[in-house]
Parts: C-alpha cells; sequence; structure tokens
C-alpha cells in the first residue's frame, strides 16, 4: 500500500529511498530515511533478501525503532514520487527478538 506524505513530513521527502515510517490508521505519521541512520545498510537493500537485512538491522536500533513505534504501526519500505510505499511491517519485530540465522549459501 502507498501512502501519501503529509505536508508535515514534506521536508523529510528526498527522492525514492529506502524508510522506515510510523503508520497510524490510514496516515503516515513518522518517516526515517535509513540513507541517514544506517548508510551502510542501505547497499545491502536491493536484493532478494532486503526483508532479512532490514529485520536484522531493526533488532540494533533499538531508539530508532521506538521512536517511530511511539508514533504508529511500523513498517520498511520505499518513498517514491507518490509516497511511502510499504513493503513489511515490522511493528511484530521488537528489538532483541530472534530471527533466524542467515545460512550460508
Amino acid at each position: 500500500m502507498t501512502y501519501p506524505i503529509p505536508e508535515s513530513l514534506s521536508d523529510t521527502h528526498e527522492g525514492a529511498e529506502w524508510a522506515l515510517a510510523a503508520i497510524l490508521g490510514d496516515r503516515l505519521v513518522g518517516l526515517l530515511y535509513l540513507s541517514t541512520v544506517a548508510p551502510a545498510l542501505v547497499e545491502h537493500l536491493d536484493t532478494p533478501s532486503s526483508e532479512f537485512v532490514i529485520k536484522r538491522w531493526v533488532q540494533t536500533a533499538p531508539a530508532d525503532l521506538r521512536e517511530l513505534q511511539a508514533l504508529g504501526d511500523v513498517s520498511a519500505g520505499i518513498v517514491t514520487e507518490d509516497g511511502f510505499e510499504a513493503r513489511w511491517q515490522l511493528a511484530e519485530w521488537q528489538p532483541g527478538d530472534q530471527l533466524p540465522e542467515r545460512s550460508a549459501s
């Protein structure tokens, strides 16, 4: 689903890139660009394992995640000119939750 970016967050709209967003009901209420808080992470997000990479990173970023969780349900996705395109909801993953270790392939 794509959520329009409200005027109050428009100053953070920097074009198409990965972000975490807080969603309350059907409104986007918080936006955090991953290039701002985790620039090295962004390099690994255009792969089939993007969801896994974000979920692993969330475990190490409790302050950033808690800030968004205080505003609404957190999703990861891509900001485009049309708005925030939610890919995965992260609300169910809390910092410290155990995720399966990535197997060596």
